[in-house]
């Protein structure tokens, strides 16, 4: 969470920045109709506040799974947006784009399916990550520098991962 907290007041100064060369007229447009409409100022509002808990929500996903679970994750969501806008504004669909929304869907079928196998502690030709980092300890004879034992405590890898 750090992360975010020190990238935040650094992306807003950015923006503030490229919207300023960008859309010149673009921030007193903003408070002028700040002033005009309330309703406006809560959709504002409501905006940022949602544009947070997105970056708080891919923050605590990476955390907690992988960055290759959020890539999948945005695959997989790139799939159901673009079957909403199939379904609400009925956008024409080629025979390689219907191939590619089956792929992308296949490819999170399998991630998953091989996710659950990993978790589920069989073995079925997909070694877990515990298990891996197990056998490399036995094989080495010693720990890696990135892992650190603490008595009674779960083998710990790198910052905040458990093992």
């Amino acid at each position: 969470m750090n992360l975010l907290m020190y990238m935040s007041p650094i992306a807003t100064v950015i923006l503030l920045v490229v919207s300023a060369i960008a859309e010149p007229t673009g921030i007193w447009d903003t408070i002028q109709l700040m002033r005009e409409s309330t309703f406006f100022c809560w959709i504002l509002v409501l905006n940022c506040v949602l544009a947070y808990c997105l970056n708080l929500l891919n923050f605590l996903v990476t955390r907690y799974t992988s960055a290759l679970t959020l890539q999948v994750l945005g695959n997989g969501k790139g799939v159901v947006a673009a079957g909403v806008s199939i379904m609400i504004f009925q956008n024409p669909v080629t025979f390689m784009g219907m191939a590619g929304y089956v792929i992308t869907i296949a490819g999170v079928v399998c991630y998953s399916a091989t996710k659950k196998k990993t978790k589920g502690g069989g073995s079925h030709g997909v070694r877990s990550r515990s298990n891996t980092l197990n056998t490399q300890q036995q094989d080495q004879g010693s720990t890696s520098p990135l892992i650190h034992h603490s008595p009674g405590r779960k083998v710990s890898v790198g910052r905040d991962q458990k093992v």
